[in-house]
């Protein structure tokens, strides 16, 4: 049975999908859908109108669609998704659009909704390469290519140091990779303030860290803990002028080592690609790191008037 906007608890909702996300991002326009079997909720998945007729789910965030515990059947799925398309169609919907998680995330459970939402009668309307890496027993420095580990070595004699960093030093970190991005003639897609509101809902999920050398830092991440098995890095970068060290490699291998130590499955660098036009520097950046890559589906299907 589908309830709306009841806000139940579930388990295995990754973060893009919790209560406190949406109303993040929801203000006064979405809707939290939900699907009972036996009064438990099960399956969880909201939409938001992000432009007047058309919904997306999520309305910010890299990925939303469908979050459910394990067992859920088929047949609950797919009757999921089509009450989802025919009440947002009684809210006036011309348009719904759903971000996909990386295939990487979930082979079989991603497969499956790409299944269930073109089933539906959604259809591909972009997609993109996101990059990510299984984090096994394997020392990240047997992954990287020849010439990240010498800068990594190089790190290492010339006394850079990684650390996770308090939550005070968002300002910090925030700094240093818009300097980054700034120097590439890439803008901010989100600005400090709100990514502090995150930070005060998420104190865990978000997660700051830093390269320092000699009292500076020299390359930082903001980091997204999406599900018990997913780190997602939001932003990283180095500080210009730290160009000859790649500080962001050490940082690379910490983060690695942190998913190894917290039994964390899969380390995720992002996409690394828009409207499907490759960033070929990207590309060859991430996949010297280690990072393959797999798709990452954008689905939307128009309502009939």
């Amino acid at each position: 049975m589908l309830v709306v906007d009841r806000f139940l608890p579930q388990e295995s909702l990754h973060l893009f999908n919790t209560e406190a996300f949406f109303r993040l991002h929801a203000d006064g326009r979405g809707h939290y859908f939900q699907w009972l079997v036996d009064q438990h909720a099960c399956i969880t998945a909201h939409f938001t109108e992000v432009t007047p007729g058309v919904f997306r789910s999520p309305a910010r965030g890299t990925f939303g669609a469908l979050s459910h515990i394990p067992g859920v059947t088929l047949d609950d799925l797919q009757s999921f998704v089509s009450e989802i398309s025919a009440y947002l169609q009684t809210c006036g919907g011309k348009v719904i659009e759903v971000l996909l998680p990386p295939l990487q995330h979930d082979p079989a459970g991603v497969s499956v909704q790409y299944f269930l939402f073109r089933a539906d009668g959604f259809a591909e309307s972009s997609v993109d390469l996101n990059h990510a890496q299984c984090v096994d027993a394997q020392p990240f420095a047997d992954k990287i290519n020849y010439a990240n580990r010498k800068r990594l070595n190089k790190c290492r004699r010339e006394g850079f140091e990684v650390s996770a960093v308090v939550a005070e030093r968002l300002s910090d970190v925030y700094a240093t990779i818009a300097e980054n991005r700034a120097s590439r003639g890439y803008p901010m897609t989100m600005g400090e303030e709100p990514l502090r509101q995150m930070q005060e809902l998420f104190p865990d999920a978000v997660q700051l860290y830093a390269c320092e050398h000699q009292g500076q830092i020299a390359a930082a991440a903001i980091c997204l803990q999406l599900s018990p098995d997913v780190l997602y890095v939001f932003y990283w970068g180095d500080r210009p002028g730290y160009s000859q060290y790649s500080p962001v490699v050490p940082i690379a291998e910490y983060l690695y080592q942190s998913c190894q130590t917290r039994g964390i499955g899969l380390l995720d660098v992002g996409t690394s690609t828009l409207d499907v036009r490759p960033n070929f520097g990207l590309i060859h950046f991430k996949r010297a790191l280690g990072f393959s890559e797999s798709l990452k589906f954008r689905l939307e299907k128009r309502l009939e008037p």
